[in-house]
C-alpha cells in the first residue's frame, strides 16, 4: 500500500511539473530599487530566477518583463525588459545580473511606483509589438519591495490596473519595515500579499504565488481582483 501511495505522489508531482512547464502567461516583475533595497537586492534577483525556473521562459511560454522601481524620477531607468525581450531562462538570469549595476541607484528612500505602474499599463508596454499577448488572459504584475515608502500614493493607479484586468497584481514585502495593510491595498487583496520577515525567507513564498498563477490559468486570468 505504501508503494501505491508513493507512486501516486510521484505521478501527481510529474503532472504538476509538466503543467507548470506548459503554462502560457505574461509576468512583469517590479523590483524595489530604493535605498532600503540595497542590502537585499541580490536576494530579489535570485528569487525571480528561482521563481521562473519551473516554467518554459521564452516567447512561446512564460514571458517575463523587468522594471527596477527607482526612489525618484531623476533616477528612474527605462524598463530592463519588455515582454518580448527575454527569450530563455538563461537569458533571464543574465539580465537579472545586470540590474544592480545598470538599472538600480539605491541613493534615496521612497519609490516612484505610481509612475512605473503607469508605464507597465501603458499602450506602449502592453502593445503586441512590446510582447504583451492580448490573446491570453493570464497577465501578472509581481511587485517585490523592502519598503512601503512611496513618492506618491500608488493605490489609485494599482486599483485602475486591477479593474481594467490588464494584469493581476501580487505584492511581496521583505523585512520588518513593511506596512502589510498598505501592500494589501496595492495588491488584488490580502491573498495576493506575501511577506518574508527576512530575505532568506523569500523562497518560502514561491510555491504559494505559483499556485496563484496556476489558478489564474484555469480561471480566466483572475488573481485576487476585488469585486
Amino acid at each position: 500500500m505504501r508503494i501505491v501511495y508513493l507512486l501516486a505522489f510521484f505521478v501527481v508531482g510529474c503532472f504538476a511539473g509538466n503543467h507548470e512547464k506548459n503554462l502560457i502567461f505574461d509576468v512583469v516583475f517590479l523590483i524595489d530599487g530604493s535605498q532600503a533595497a540595497m542590502p537585499v537586492f541580490d536576494n530579489f534577483t535570485s528569487f525571480i530566477g528561482n521563481f521562473m525556473a519551473p516554467y518554459n521562459v521564452g516567447l512561446s511560454g512564460a514571458r517575463v518583463g523587468l522594471i527596477v522601481v527607482a526612489p525618484d524620477l531623476d533616477d528612474q531607468a527605462p524598463p530592463a525588459a519588455q515582454l518580448n525581450t527575454i527569450t530563455s531562462q538563461a537569458n533571464l538570469i543574465a539580465t537579472l545580473k545586470l540590474l544592480k549595476n545598470d538599472y538600480a541607484d539605491f541613493d534615496r528612500t521612497g519609490q516612484v511606483l505610481t509612475y512605473n505602474l503607469r508605464v507597465v499599463s501603458s499602450f506602449e508596454y502592453t502593445s503586441p509589438t512590446a510582447g504583451y499577448r492580448s490573446n491570453i488572459n493570464n497577465h501578472l504584475l509581481a511587485y517585490i519591495t523592502s519598503t512601503t515608502s512611496f513618492y506618491t500614493d500608488p493605490v489609485p493607479m494599482a486599483q485602475l490596473i486591477i479593474e481594467s484586468k490588464k494584469y493581476g497584481l501580487i505584492t511581496v514585502g521583505v523585512g520588518e519595515n513593511i506596512d502589510h495593510d498598505k501592500l494589501n491595498t496595492i495588491s488584488g487583496g490580502s491573498p495576493c500579499t506575501f511577506l518574508a520577515k527576512t530575505a532568506a525567507e523569500l523562497n518560502d513564498v514561491i510555491k504559494p504565488i505559483q499556485r496563484h498563477i496556476m489558478f489564474a490559468d484555469a480561471h480566466n486570468g483572475n488573481y485576487c481582483h476585488k469585486k
